[in-house]
């Protein structure tokens, strides 16, 4: 399987959600603490998205952790 395919995978969906509830990067960097930078150039996949962030950003979107487990599950080896 292609290196970094779940990961991108999370990237993609997450901010597929993000933009699908009309939360803007500015909302998520005020209730989570990280800055609209970290997460622009982590949403354009420039920097890598920390499992701490992830989970925040989660918590702070309503965004279900579990609709990025099909991320994981359907990566198959190649």
């Amino acid at each position: 399987s292609k290196k970094g395919g779940a990961r991108m995978c999370v990237v993609d969906t997450l901010k597929k959600e993000i933009e699908s509830k009309g939360i803007t990067y500015t909302y998520i960097s005020n209730t989570t603490g990280i800055s609209v930078d970290k997460l622009s150039r982590t949403f354009l996949k420039k920097r890598k998205l920390q499992a701490e962030e992830l989970i925040l950003i989660c918590l702070s979107t309503g965004i279900d952790i579990d609709k990025l487990r099909e991320c994981v599950s359907t990566q198959k080896p190649a």
